[in-house]
């Protein structure tokens, strides 16, 4: 599980489509992204990623990694790559547990890439970056954002990329936010013309080729749906800002699903749907419903940790390990914590089938929850039922809620199914 941590927006690039643009003089203290560090192992992560702005320019960085190896973590970058052109500090960087890394690039050549990025040697540096780090690094992924700059351009990416064996590729649709949104007639193109030109590619390098999309709607990407990319299939669920004091769930509230043509659409559950600010824009015209197989009604919360041993249920909110320990890294319908015989277990749901507000709204509002076995067969006749403890609770309108076990079973680790009314 990683952690997001974001460091400030300052950047040695100058992005054209930036999507922090407004936001490049804000910086997190160091002792404060050192405090993070600390909160993303105490709530369990086993990875910290930083991200910003460009975290490899803070002088704290290597502090950063070593702080996070000393706490059992392993440590991350989302980066522009250029400061890891320097071998020196990759070197330094892989004592401290360095696994994973998410390099921006935004063409083939230095005429397309330094052009986006307003930055002279930004393309050299980001390439010599990506030598230092292939074969080193267990998880390398470049991100390629998709803009009118580039959009026809994007199998010269691809087969730049394809010169890496252990490089995954990925092309991200430019979001409107920030200089996208200031620039959008300029930087961003018909997301279903996008989303065309990335699905060339992908066909024409074949199944096996380590390429992927990003926020681009499904029904845009046909035979491609399996290859989306996103912060979850990434292995992350919490995140937090530069001037935010606690992690937050992973999120898709700057994305859209509208209702037309959205709600009957069989994709619905795992699709990205459209940036808001495009949808502003030019609204959702492009898109289709996809017709196929009923989508399911069930989701499982599979087992994650024992957070807690001897709660009492009847000790009232200000005993409750969510409330105690913060309820704002907890996904509401995605997370399940359960009280049975004086232990509260953690249990994480990561279907795509459906989407997060309908997950939600099984656990909390329409469905119904069973305890179940590792085959998902339920276990007792009686739903899962909402603790004691969350009744008058500060917390209760935001918080992913606790849910209480009369089946002494469930303090050995098992799972939960919850189906939607139909």
């Amino acid at each position: 599980m990683k952690a997001l941590v974001k460091v400030g927006y300052g950047c040695n690039n100058n992005c054209l489509f930036c999507h922090t643009l407004d936001l490049r003089h804000v910086a997190g203290s160091a002792d404060e992204v050192h405090r993070k560090i600390g909160r993303a192992a105490d709530l369990g992560y086993s990875m910290v990623v930083l991200s910003g702005g460009e975290p490899t320019m803070r002088r704290e960085l290597l502090g950063w990694a070593e702080h996070a190896a000393s706490l059992g973590l392993d440590f991350g970058l989302v980066t522009n790559g250029r400061m890891l052109s320097y071998r020196e500090l990759v070197d330094r960087l892989l004592e401290h547990r360095l696994r994973y890394v998410y390099v921006s690039i935004h063409g083939a050549t230095a005429a397309v890439h330094d052009r986006l990025v307003r930055a002279h040697d930004a393309f050299e540096q980001t390439v010599r970056a990506i030598d230092n780090l292939v074969g080193r690094v267990e998880d390398l992924t470049a991100n390629c954002v998709v803009t009118r700059q580039n959009v026809d351009h994007l199998a010269d990416v691809a087969e730049l990329a394809s010169t890496q064996s252990e490089l995954r590729l990925t092309f991200s649709f430019v979001e409107a936010k920030g200089g996208g949104r200031e620039l959008f007639e300029q930087l961003v193109p018909d997301v279903s013309y996008a989303a065309g030109r990335v699905g060339e590619v992908l066909a024409a390098a074949g199944e096996g080729a380590r390429l992927s999309h990003g926020a681009f709607p499904l029904c845009l990407m046909p035979g491609a749906e399996h290859r989306y990319d996103d912060l979850r299939t990434h292995g992350f669920r919490a995140m937090t800002e530069a001037d935010e004091t606690d992690f937050f769930p992973v999120d898709d509230l700057n994305r859209i699903q509208p209702e037309d043509p959205c709600s009957g659409c069989a994709l619905r559950g795992p699709c990205p749907g459209l940036y808001r600010g495009y949808h502003e824009a030019r609204g959702s015209g492009e898109l289709r419903a996809v017709s196929g197989p009923p989508r399911v009604t069930s989701v499982r919360w599979d087992f994650d940790a024992q957070v807690a041993a001897g709660f009492d249920d009847s000790a009232g909110h200000a005993a409750c390990p969510i409330f105690r320990d913060g309820v704002t890294p907890w996904d509401r319908g995605r997370h399940l914590f359960i009280a049975a015989s004086g232990a509260v277990l953690r249990l994480y749901c990561a279907s795509r089938d459906l989407t997060d507000a309908e997950i939600a709204r099984v656990k909390l509002e329409e469905g119904t929850m069973q305890l179940a076995d590792a085959s998902g067969l339920p276990l007792q006749a009686a739903p899962l039922s909402r603790s004691r403890a969350c009744t008058g609770c500060p917390e209760r309108h935001r918080c992913t809620g606790l849910f209480v076990s009369s089946d002494a079973s469930a303090a050995a680790g098992v799972n939960a199914v919850g189906t939607v009314n139909a």
